[in-house]
């Protein structure tokens, strides 16, 4: 089963006491994805709190994930799940 990698930056609103994921954007590499998601962390609109970049192996037939992504850059408010604690 042939995997390729893709990088993603998302962002997150706040929805009650918790947060909503935006529509990820795909990109080339891991530091285009960072990038925007540093763009997104300097022009926070009042709808988006926060934003990811990941790094993720999928399926290529599928596009199934393929094992857990990888976090590369976190800006803003985020779920727990990204936390530090």
């Amino acid at each position: 089963m042939p995997t390729k990698t893709v990088y993603l930056a998302q962002g997150f609103e706040r929805k009650g006491k918790g947060f909503r994921p935006g529509t990820p954007f795909p990109f080339k590499t891991a530091d285009e994805a960072r990038r925007r998601a540093e763009r997104g962390r300097d022009n926070f609109n009042g709808r988006l709190v926060g934003f990811i970049a990941l790094q993720m192996d999928v399926d290529e037939e599928s596009g199934d994930p393929q094992g857990e992504p990888v976090l590369l850059a976190k800006f803003g408010e985020l779920p727990r799940e990204f936390s530090d604690d």
